[in-house]
Order: C-alpha cells, then sequence, then structure tokens
C-alpha cells in the first residue's frame, strides 16, 4: 500500500470525497448543513497537530487515515496519533485493504517515532465488528466513547 501524505495543494478534490462519503454514511451527519468543508479543508492544510494520510490508485481514493498527534498527556514523553477517521472506500471493504490501512499507519507511526496508536470507532457504525477487527490486529479496547448532542 502507498499511503502518503495528503497535499491540499496537489489534489484538493480528495477533500470532498471524504466529507461525501462522511455524509453519505454516517446516521449523525445525514442531512446536517454544518459540516463546512472550507474549516476541513483549512484544518487538514494548516494545523501542526494533524496529519493526513491517503491511498490513491489511478486517481480514485481508496483509503485515508487523518491522525491527530502530539504528547500523552499523562506520559509527555511518548508521542501518540489519534485517528479522527479512518476510511476505505465501500466498494473496498471486507478484502484485505483495511488491514493493510492499519498496517501501514502502523508502519509511518514507527518512521514518525509515535509510541502510542489509538484508534477508535466514532460513527456508530457497527461498533461491535470495527473493534473485533481491530483486536484481530493486536490493540485492546482501552475505552469508550459516548456522544450526546447539547
Amino acid at each position: 500500500m502507498n499511503l502518503i501524505p495528503y497535499d491540499m495543494q496537489a489534489d484538493p478534490e480528495y477533500v470532498d470525497q471524504v466529507v461525501d462519503a462522511l455524509l453519505a454514511e454516517s446516521p449523525e451527519l445525514q442531512g446536517q448543513a454544518d459540516v463546512d468543508r472550507e474549516i476541513v479543508r483549512k484544518t487538514l492544510e494548516l494545523s501542526p497537530a494533524i496529519r493526513c494520510l491517503i491511498h490513491v490508485v489511478d486517481g480514485e481514493l481508496l483509503a485515508v487515515a487523518i491522525l491527530a498527534v502530539g504528547p500523552i498527556w499523562y506520559a509527555p514523553r511518548r508521542t501518540c496519533a489519534r485517528d479522527l477517521l479512518i476510511w476505505v472506500a465501500p466498494a473496498w471493504r471486507g478484502g484485505s485493504l483495511g488491514i493493510r490501512l492499519i498496517r501501514a499507519i502502523e508502519d509511518w507511526a514507527k518512521a514518525n517515532e509515535i509510541t502510542d496508536l489509538f484508534l477508535s470507532q466514532s460513527t456508530g457504525i457497527e461498533v461491535e465488528r470495527t473493534a473485533g477487527f481491530y483486536s484481530k490486529l493486536g490493540y485492546t479496547v482501552s475505552g469508550f466513547i459516548s456522544h450526546k448532542r447539547i
């Protein structure tokens, strides 16, 4: 897998593809107008703590990892990456691409001196299946995410 840092200047169209996919799949975001594409673009382009990695084949976006990188608050000598988005194009799910994406993220983490990788699931879609998938790849459940819109 060729997981590369996303260059907003070179390929701005991929941001819209990811946002479109989120809007189509997330029960919480369906029909919502509060997703601001320009803010997403600026965050990916300018935030020093956000890393966006993409896998593109023949111009088609097949996988995305958006990670927040920084020190662990209780162990500042350790650096962690927490996923904001792990996404595989629907037509490619269920095969080996998801596994290869996670392994490529781990390779990226090692190359960037990340000591801890936290992968979550916050869309509410197939939560148990996702937890089982991560477990098979050596991850342990170390918490959970609860959400309430206020």
